[in-house]
């Protein structure tokens, strides 16, 4: 997730919220028609003020590295081919059940401007516009609507949301419309079954006792403990936001390893001394291999001679017998 000014890149990656459907019952297709939703209720994650300078990229949205390319996420991609609505869209109750799903949510998670289901039945562009803004604040904290061209930048971040379904930037003109809003509604209940599965799966990541034993090795070797997976959810967070190195956080998880080794600090320096003066051993001898690249022939010859004169000393010995 970006700012508009970063969305229009092609390379960004989409999100599996909505993969393509074969019938009618896929969920997030039909998502009023499922009425257990209670173990969601008033969202629990904050929403933060949305900041002016930093770049901000969401859980589902695609991030920009700082080298222009981009990292994409293992969500999945949603493919290119047009697939037909299943959803009864033409159905007034189907609708209304809709509306009054983009009500609760407004109502239950502090939306500062006043909405009812009479309200919701025909909003003004402007009211659309604020209702997406709010929403989608939840994956994006720093998301500001650009001033300008709207039509095109929503649509947009549907789009590389993964919402299966277009939207029309003449649509986007005319959402109270009768024959757009159920379209638009739609696409708000969507997104806000993204913003609650995002929040489902903050509030149940796995989580690790403090006194937890260290776990079984990987693969590639490594423990997994709570030590390992706070340091790993932190610089994804960081790198979500933009960062690339991970400097502080590499000093504090070196400083936890020290403390949860017992690494002695006098023993580690004399072992840098001991590997300093091994290296410089290494390079004396290099150079003297340098300055005498065939040392074993040099060796061989003074071998060679020393026999010799072994021989003449015991025939000079047996000559004195």
């Amino acid at each position: 997730m970006r700012r508009s000014s970063s969305i229009a890149g092609s390379s960004g990656r989409q999100s599996m919220m909505a993969l393509r459907v074969q019938d009618n019952n896929k969920m997030g297709l039909q998502t009023p028609q499922m009425k257990d939703r209670g173990t969601f209720g008033k969202l629990s994650m904050s929403k933060p003020t949305p900041g002016t300078s930093e770049r901000k990229v969401s859980f589902f949205g695609k991030r920009t590295s700082g080298a222009g390319g981009s990292r994409n996420s293992q969500y999945g991609v949603f493919g290119t081919e047009k697939i037909k609505d299943p959803r009864p869209l033409h159905d007034k109750a189907f609708i209304q059940q809709c509306i009054k799903q983009l009500c609760e949510f407004l109502v239950g998670n502090g939306y500062a401007h006043n909405v009812s289901m009479k309200s919701l039945q025909s909003p003004s562009v402007k009211d659309f516009l604020k209702i997406f803004t709010f929403i989608y604040g939840f994956l994006c904290p720093s998301y500001e609507l650009p001033d300008s061209k709207f039509e095109e930048e929503i649509p947009r971040v549907f789009k590389e949301l993964g919402y299966p379904f277009p939207l029309s930037k003449s649509s986007m003109y005319t959402v109270g419309a009768p024959h757009t809003w159920p379209q638009i509604v739609t696409a708000l209940v969507w997104l806000i079954d993204c913003v609650k599965l995002y929040a489902a799966m903050r509030e149940n990541a796995p989580s690790f006792d403090d006194g937890q034993s260290w776990g079984g090795e990987t693969d590639d070797g490594i423990v997994h403990n709570k030590l390992f997976m706070d340091y790993s959810a932190k610089c994804y967070e960081h790198f979500m936001k933009g960062r690339d190195t991970f400097e502080e956080l590499d000093a504090e998880v070196q400083s936890k390893l020290k403390d949860l080794f017992n690494i002695d600090e006098c023993q580690i320096e004399g072992l840098a001394a001991d590997n300093k003066r091994l290296h410089e051993e290494i390079a004396r001898l290099e150079k003297e291999k340098e300055s005498e690249p065939d040392r074993r022939v040099s060796l061989r010859n003074l071998k060679s001679s020393l026999q010799a004169d072994v021989q003449k000393y015991q025939a000079y010995l047996a000559n004195l017998e």
